[in-house]
């Protein structure tokens, strides 16, 4: 074992206490000793690689830690009181037992005197008796089975959060670097795995993009905040907004989706009410969907509060009792009835956000946590403007933020500073934080963490092929899985592209088909029909397939062509690029330099430019090629065709 775990300096630059930097290399050996012959790998450099990545363990395992410190924080408090208790004790039966035999002493002086034991004597002699009894065993039976429960928490706690959390996650970082390592001795294939969690953006295995960490900074760097997200579909706004609600369990994170249709003020009510059920579910107090809530007397007068203010805010009841009395055939009869009226309460938003306002007050004096709201859709209905200016009295509490979608131009109106642009958004958000599409390497992770043997390679290739968008980049790492699924065995990362990218254009070009049929174009359906036989045919690669040979191009000016023709340039230059043949030394210096990421981002980035404009992804396109070289055939100024220098790759 390296020693570099037990320095002082480890031990105080260390964020994952109470997990010791030993523990760290006993739970680092252990997940080796599970995962042998999975790469040759010195122990000695997963050590190091697992402590230098200490922080990036620790922000994985947050939760997980500070439950576990909470629990030692609670063990600590605990035992001082055993450790007092027992120390009282200890001194109430050294107080007693000289008490006790001072009255011994003096009951037998007494006897020898033949005289009689004085009565006060005798008492207290028999109450420091008792006492010494009672004080033993209170000792030896209470304090015992108090220090054997703190003892059983505190290893329930352990099992709970380090042997569980840290373990599985350290565990996993370890085959990741394995993984790393095994791929610089098997190229580029993707070997046969399963992916669960290659199917929603909402599951735990996230990224903590840079917008994210932006968002995140507004919300803890101030007393209060509205903050606006903006972005094209698909880019990860509705997680970013989940995981602000749950980031931390120091604050109350509501998330609520936009009202389609709303009347005045009934949102600003469903805000209100979301928020009061959210604190007090976040004091472990059950909640029924009508009706009064009844607390238990368990809990303190703020949830009794809280809970009186839902009431409120739900409605009010009525009760009506009836007595009716008779005579029968058989004798007198008495009956009792009672019925329960409910009556909502609809005032209108001014008085909702006044009450708002006022609970909120409470909230805070009561010390309670800070408040995050999450509103999400608003970039999907058709008058978030008026959504807005409905929820804006809400906005700028102390101690409520406010984070939301907000249609994707909101953020360039908001950027465009002294530009007379009229808007809802811009009066009344502190901030419109564009969300940017992922980096190479955090698609890297993002795969990684929801398929651990994803291959590097065929990570980069779904991040060229999505253009960074996190949804397209699940789409595509699922579709890859599927074609090794179906394969029952590795596929080579050449092969993925290839059939991947050509059902893609395959798909876009049938698009490209129906619309002309549409519109009664007939004429270029011939030319769209050979260009699919093209991309259909498999005896080459898409990048061979149309060299020379693409009957379709930019036309003049007609937006569908110059959209496809820009379309079919980025594919061929992404298809040309991963089926370059490449050995097991260039796979592992792209890997080491980081040059495979760079080339990953400039290719993404003109994907993703075919949102913007054709002509700006054949701007970025040329910008790629230029900078990428290696395998890729540039036109220069006057026309002709050269290739650029060899890439160190």
């Amino acid at each position: 074992m390296t020693l570099l775990y037990l320095t002082p300096t480890a031990e105080t630059d260390n964020p994952l206490k109470p997990i010791t930097p030993l523990r760290l290399a006993f739970f680092t050996r252990t997940a080796l000793t599970d995962t042998a012959g999975a790469a040759p790998v010195a122990p000695a450099a997963v050590y190091e690689e697992v402590w230098n990545r200490r922080a990036e363990l620790a922000r994985r395992i947050g939760p997980a830690l500070q439950v576990y410190r909470r629990g030692e924080t609670y063990v600590r408090i605990a035992r001082s009181i055993c450790f007092t208790l027992d120390g009282v004790g200890g001194f109430v039966i050294g107080a007693a037992s000289l008490v006790l035999f001072a009255t011994a002493g003096a009951a037998i002086s007494s006897l020898l005197r033949h005289a009689p034991v004085p009565h006060g004597l005798r008492t207290a002699g028999a109450a420091a008796g008792l006492l010494i009894l009672v004080t033993v065993i209170l000792r030896r039976s209470v304090l015992a089975a108090w220090a054997g429960r703190i003892g059983r928490r505190q290893t329930q706690t352990y099992r709970r959060c380090i042997a569980g959390e840290a373990i599985g996650e350290i565990t996993g970082m370890v085959k990741e670097i394995l993984h790393r390592e095994e791929e610089r001795v098997r190229s580029a294939f993707l070997p046969r795995t399963r992916a669960p969690s290659l199917v929603e953006l909402d599951s735990p295995a996230l990224v903590r993009s840079e917008s994210f960490e932006e968002a995140l900074a507004l919300v803890r760097g101030h007393v209060t905040s509205a903050v606006g997200v903006a972005g094209p579909p698909g880019i990860g706004k509705t997680t970013l907004l989940r995981s602000l609600c749950g980031v931390s369990p120091s604050w109350v994170g509501v998330y609520l989706p936009a009202p389609v249709h709303a009347g005045e003020g009934q949102f600003v009510r469903v805000i209100y009410g979301a928020v009061v059920r959210q604190v007090l579910l976040s004091r472990g107090v059950r909640l029924s969907e009508r009706g009064r809530t009844r607390v238990p007397r368990r809990f303190g007068p703020d949830v009794v509060w809280a809970a009186r203010k839902l009431d409120t805010i739900m409605g009010s009841s009525s009760r009506q009792r009836g007595r009716t009395a008779g005579l029968t055939r058989w004798g007198l009869s008495v009956g009792l009835s009672e019925q329960t009226t409910w009556t909502e309460r609809n005032p209108g938003p001014a008085e909702w956000a006044e009450e708002f306002r006022g609970y909120v007050r409470g909230h805070r004096i009561r010390e309670g946590a800070r408040i995050v709201v999450a509103i999400d859709g608003l970039d999907g209905i058709a008058d978030a403007d008026r959504v807005i200016n409905d929820i804006k009295d809400l906005f700028h509490i102390e101690g409520v933020h406010f984070v939301m979608s907000v249609p994707d131009d909101a953020s360039r109106r908001f950027a465009a500073c002294g530009m007379p642009m009229p808007d809802a958004v811009d009066p009344v958000f502190d901030a419109v934080t564009e969300m940017r599409r992922l980096r190479a390497d955090e698609s890297h992770e993002l795969l990684r963490r929801r398929s651990p043997r994803f291959t590097y390679p065929a990570a980069m290739f779904c991040h060229a092929w999505s253009g960074g968008l996190p949804r397209d980049l699940i789409r595509t790492a699922r579709s890859c899985v599927a074609i090794q699924d179906r394969r029952k065995a590795p596929v080579a990362v050449v092969e993925l592209v290839q059939t991947v990218v050509r059902r893609d254009v395959t798909a876009a070009v049938d698009a490209a088909i129906r619309r002309r049929a549409g519109e009664g174009r007939g004429s270029e359906i011939d030319a769209l029909l050979e260009l699919r036989r093209l991309v259909e045919d498999d005896e080459a690669p898409l990048h061979r397939r149309l060299a020379g040979r693409n009957p379709w191009d930019a036309g003049d000016g007609d937006p569908l062509r110059a959209l496809l023709a820009a379309f079919l340039d980025v594919a061929v230059a992404i298809s040309e690029y991963f089926s370059a043949p490449r050995d097991s030394g260039q796979w592992a210096r792209g890997i080491e330099s980081g040059e495979f990421l760079r080339h990953a981002d400039l290719l993404a980035e003109a994907k993703a430019a075919l949102g913007v404009h054709p002509g700006e992804a054949a701007w970025r396109l040329t910008r790629a090629r230029r900078r990428i070289g290696g395998v890729f055939s540039v036109t220069g100024g006057d026309g002709s065709a050269r290739t650029t220098p060899p890439s160190p790759v």
